[in-house]
Order: structure tokens, then C-alpha cells, then sequence
């Protein structure tokens, strides 16, 4: 009996000192992810305009029917495919400088009549602008310019684009990316995995890099807060618009409540509204911290841009994968952490985070925190193995 001790809890310990990696989460994450209708091992081709989105027309491969897909009007121009900073006045002042009269808010281009109309946010036909899911300052009125027939909407589209419209259409905020991530998604490449390490105990690790995977739900978002309160790290990278960091910065120089809240509010308001509220606290946290903080995020702007669906395309989310990984400092000492949702890590190999940094990084150390990993049932697996134990 105490050999068979012996054997047990020497095979438990090898077993427990054998590093896993993420294959087999990244296959779960992989197989739930091409189950949905609307999965695009690619999705579009890289446009550098948002006029582009007009010729884009559903394919085997890819039919554009997700809940978020961009929607077209085919009697009108309107966000995003118009520039959703446009004015009537600018959108006028166009017209009328390429020799087209404009009366009451009408004007005709070979023969073709069109409205231009101010529209609420709620009736644009694109999901993401239909749910007020845009960057705020963009306000909740955009121009749109009524047509007759689809022909009458192809015409305007050429003549728009035939003349410089840098104020009607708008630019694709990381079209380069794209281009450099397309040819990663047209090739087979292996998966590369990630150390992974648990939640359920205390992180021995000290890796250059530890990333802590999100389901963008309120428990894994206790995990990260508890986790920056307990140890200082080099920096603490979040799933934020760069662009965001002035505002960050102000905050944390905020000495009045009032102020504090009027930028955390604003920081945390793309957020589910079921972790916002933890958010503030975790940027409290940051705060009396005097903690690095990198925002890593795409812009926010990017979300909006015609047939842009961030989780569900390979193209699009390569591509922010890539300007994650730009984002981050150009060297560090010691662990640094990196909090963003799993599916970054493990949905399109060649193309994950992962690839885009140890490319820049080529000697860096990667631990990753499964976010779909219960404590619960751990803690149980080790009472019955101390149980068997204790009964040999």
C-alpha cells in the first residue's frame, strides 16, 4: 500500500508540473466560433474607403449575415458608408462647388433626383449605429441623401467618388493593417499555443507577458481587479482605444469627484453595462496604483467602418490583433499584464495576438489565464484526490 502511495502521488506530481497550453481551449473557442452562420475565416477584402463597401456582395465564404454586419440602404447613402462626421453644410457646399444647384434640401445629378435628409441615429439601417453602438461625440443625428431607385444611389456613389470626397466618404483607420494581416488569413498557418496558467491558486509564474482571457462578463472582470490589487506589474494593458489616454491621464491629475466621474464615465462607456461599474473601480485602482497603463485597442471608430465585424471576422480581427501588439511598450522589466478577451488569443491562427508578438518580441514569455476555467469543480477534483489518496 505505501508503494502504491508512493506511485500515486509521484504520477499526480508529474502531472501537475507538466505545463498545459491553450490547444485545447483554442479548439473549443475555434469549433464554437465556425458553428455560427455568420463566421468569416477572412470576411472582406482590405478597403481603404468606405465607398469601397458598395461593391462588397456576400460569397460562399462569407455571407455578411451576422447580427452586426453592416446593413445597406439601397435607396439611400448613410452612415457608415457616408462619413458619419458629415453636415448638411459641408454635404451642400460640395454639391454646389461641383456645379450642382441645391434647393430645399434637393438637388439633381443626370437626371436623378435625391433628398438630403438629417436622420436619427435609430432609423439608419446599419445594426451598429441603429443600437447607438458608436463613439458618442459623433451625435445622435447623420446625414443621409435619399434616392429613387438602386441605379439612382450607383449614380450618386460615382459621382461622389468621381470628385474629392475626403469629407463625404471616410478613410479606414487601419487599412494598412489589414493588408498586412490578408495574407495570414489566406494560408493555412498552425495554431501557436500559450502556457496557460490557473486562476484557482496563487500565479507562481513570471512571465514577460501574462495575458488574462475575457468573456467580457462581470466574473472575469472580479478576477482581473483582484489580481491587479494583489502584485505590481511593469504595466497593465487593457482593451481600450489608444486614443483614449489623455482622457486617462486627466483623470488620474482629477482631484474633485465630479471630475473623476465625468472621465470615468467616458472611459468606460463602450463597455458591457454589467462590468462598468467595476471598471471604475479597477481604474481607482490603477490610479492610487500610479500603475502604467497602455491602451491597446484599435480605435473605436474602426467598430463602425463598413463590414468591420470585429468578432467574427478573421481579417478584422487579425488586424486589431496587429495594432494590439503595436500599441505595447517598446521594452519592459519583469511581468507585465494584459487584460482582453480570449478569443484574441486562440480563434485565428497566424494571425493571433500571440503571433504578432513574438514576432516583435521574439525572445518574450507568454502565460495565459482561461477565463472559462471554474474553481469550483478544481477545488472538488483535488477533495477527491486527497480522498482517493488517503484511502490507499
Amino acid at each position: 500500500m505505501g508503494k502504491a502511495i508512493v506511485c500515486f502521488v509521484a504520477a499526480w506530481l508529474a502531472s501537475s508540473a507538466h505545463a498545459k497550453d491553450s490547444t485545447e481551449l483554442a479548439n473549443k473557442r475555434r469549433a464554437l466560433a465556425e458553428s455560427a452562420s455568420f463566421y468569416c475565416a477572412i470576411g472582406r477584402n482590405p478597403i481603404t474607403t468606405s465607398d469601397e463597401a458598395l461593391q462588397i456582395q456576400p460569397t460562399p465564404q462569407c455571407h455578411f449575415s451576422g447580427p452586426l454586419d453592416t446593413k445597406l440602404d439601397p435607396l439611400s447613402l448613410q452612415p457608415p458608408v457616408l462619413n458619419p462626421r458629415l453636415t448638411i453644410t459641408q454635404l451642400k457646399d460640395f454639391l454646389t462647388a461641383n456645379g450642382v444647384a441645391v434647393s430645399n434640401d434637393n438637388f439633381q445629378i443626370n437626371g436623378a433626383s435625391y433628398t438630403i435628409r438629417q436622420r436619427s441615429y435609430k432609423e439608419l439601417k446599419d445594426p451598429l449605429f441603429h443600437l447607438h453602438g458608436y463613439p458618442p461625440e459623433w451625435g445622435d443625428t447623420f446625414v443621409t441623401i435619399a434616392a429613387n431607385s438602386k441605379q439612382d444611389t450607383a449614380t450618386l456613389a460615382t459621382f461622389l467618388k468621381s470628385h474629392n470626397t475626403n469629407a463625404i466618404f471616410w478613410r479606414n483607420p487601419h487599412v494598412h493593417d489589414e493588408e498586412a494581416t490578408l495574407p495570414r488569413r489566406q494560408h493555412t498557418l498552425p495554431y501557436s499555443p500559450i502556457e496557460l496558467v490557473s486562476k484557482c491558486q496563487p500565479i507562481a509564474t513570471t512571465p514577460n507577458l501574462l495575458l488574462v482571457g475575457d468573456l467580457h462578463e462581470p466574473a472575469q472582470t472580479q478576477y482581473f481587479l483582484a489580481l491587479i490589487q494583489s502584485q505590481k506589474f511593469a504595466w497593465v494593458g487593457l482593451e481600450v482605444d489608444h486614443s483614449q489616454e489623455p482622457i486617462y491621464l486627466h483623470f488620474t491629475q482629477a482631484t474633485s469627484p465630479a471630475d473623476e466621474n465625468a472621465d470615468l464615465n467616458f472611459l468606460v462607456r463602450q463597455f458591457p453595462s454589467n462590468v462598468q461599474e467595476k471598471f471604475k473601480t479597477i481604474f481607482r485602482t490603477l490610479k492610487t496604483q500610479g500603475a502604467k497603463v497602455v491602451f491597446i485597442n484599435s480605435a473605436d471608430e474602426y467598430f463602425n467602418f463598413p463590414f468591420t465585424n470585429v468578432s467574427v471576422h478573421g481579417l478584422i480581427m487579425g488586424a486589431r490583433n496587429r495594432v494590439w501588439v503595436r500599441n505595447l511598450p517598446e521594452k519592459w522589466e519583469g511581468t507585465a499584464v494584459l487584460f482582453g478577451g480570449v478569443d484574441h488569443f486562440t480563434n485565428f491562427p497566424g494571425s493571433d495576438f500571440q503571433d504578432f508578438a513574438l514576432e516583435r518580441y521574439p525572445k518574450l514569455t507568454l502565460n495565459l489565464i482561461d477565463p472559462t476555467e471554474t474553481c469550483f469543480r478544481k477545488a472538488r477534483e483535488s477533495q477527491s484526490k486527497r480522498r482517493n489518496l488517503s484511502l490507499q
